[in-house]
């Protein structure tokens, strides 16, 4: 079996566990709370973690750290262009979201109310609060990115035009999501995460992004129950821009174009990484005047000009995945439109 078919086959696994869980837990009945971080930490410690990185090392027999992208080195400046990036997409991602329920509403569909997180008084606000950051910020931040992004550039290692393999990891975590009102707005973001790391060669940044996002969003709930003073700031953005779909449309475009420039950043600074690594690599003789080349002549290795292709059998445990995750996504929008 090739490693495009083992790695197809992993997320497949990882795909039908989220489903399973979801479905299997719904049946649960320990409170809500304990029920999410159950959730979260079964899907995501287990079924987006461990799942894969056994995997990964038993089956595909290489080295996960080194397969998902965990291990490379990055400039520093990379991560704080990232945290950038985590704090702008906090305030894009709920305008994005906002725009896909519209489109949503449009064709029938009823978003579902939910009533958020109520934080109780005195110190168990404060462990709720870890527990909300944990299995909200922390573990999708680690375990998804792993999942879509280092897994996904495992299966599409033998796609070369990269804006295709951007594009397929996005639809990836858009559908991933399992839910109709996530998908829009997970489509969107996924297309950065999976720019970032083809960029980068890091998976690094994308969890710093991700972290950030719902770490924001977990604080801004939390401040909407007590001092209000973050939760205020954010809540007077949206009274400005989310009035009507003009507005709502022009904050989009404005913090675009800075997502953008710091991608141009960002994909900038790698490059110029990229350019110091290989003058690192270059052999010189003790004068430092001369290339090796000059005497020995060009000594770089001729590449073999026969490369077989994959076949398309060998995504098949990864077309499985996108028709659960398809399915499920129509479920989730028909159970809206239903109800």
């Amino acid at each position: 079996m090739s490693k495009t078919f083992k790695t197809s086959m992993i997320f497949f696994l990882t795909t039908v566990w989220l489903t399973l869980s979801r479905i299997l837990l719904s049946y649960v009945n320990i409170g809500d709370y304990w029920e999410d971080w159950l959730f979260s930490f079964i899907v995501q410690a287990i079924g987006m973690g461990c799942i894969p990185f056994l995997m990964y090392r038993f089956w595909v027999k290489e080295d996960p750290f080194e397969g998902f992208y965990l291990k490379r080195k990055i400039r520093p400046i990379i991560y704080v262009f990232a945290v950038c990036i985590g704090i702008l997409a906090s305030f894009i991602v709920p305008a994005l979201s906002s725009i896909w329920v519209m489109i949503l509403r449009m064709l029938g569909y009823t978003p579902a109310n939910g009533v958020g997180t109520v934080y109780p008084l005195g110190d168990m606000a404060w462990l709720l609060l870890f527990m909300q950051l944990l299995t909200t910020a922390i573990l999708p931040a680690i375990f998804e990115e792993i999942n879509y992004r280092g897994l996904g550039m495992q299966m599409f290692s033998e796609v070369e035009d990269d804006r295709l393999k951007i594009v397929l990891m996005a639809l990836l975590f858009g559908f991933g999501h399992q839910f109709i009102e996530q998908t829009g707005y997970a489509f969107a973001f996924g297309l950065v995460f999976s720019y970032l790391i083809i960029k980068t060669r890091s998976v690094v940044p994308g969890m710093i992004i991700h972290f950030v996002n719902n770490a924001v969003s977990v604080l801004s709930d939390f401040s909407s129950q007590g001092t209000g003073i973050f939760y205020g700031f954010r809540e007077s953005v949206y009274s400005v821009f989310f009035k009507n779909i003009f507005a709502l449309f022009i904050y989009v475009a404005i913090l675009c174009v800075a997502l953008v420039v710091l991608l141009w950043l960002v994909n900038k600074f790698s490059q110029s990484e990229e350019v110091r690594k290989e003058k690192e690599d270059e052999y010189y003789y003790p004068n430092k005047t001369q290339y090796v080349d000059d005497i020995f002549g060009d000594l770089t290795i001729v590449r073999e000009t026969f490369k077989a292709g994959v076949k398309w059998y060998e995504y098949a445990p990864l077309y499985g995945a996108a028709i659960v995750m398809i399915v499920s996504t129509i479920i989730s929008f028909a159970w809206g439109v239903g109800r």
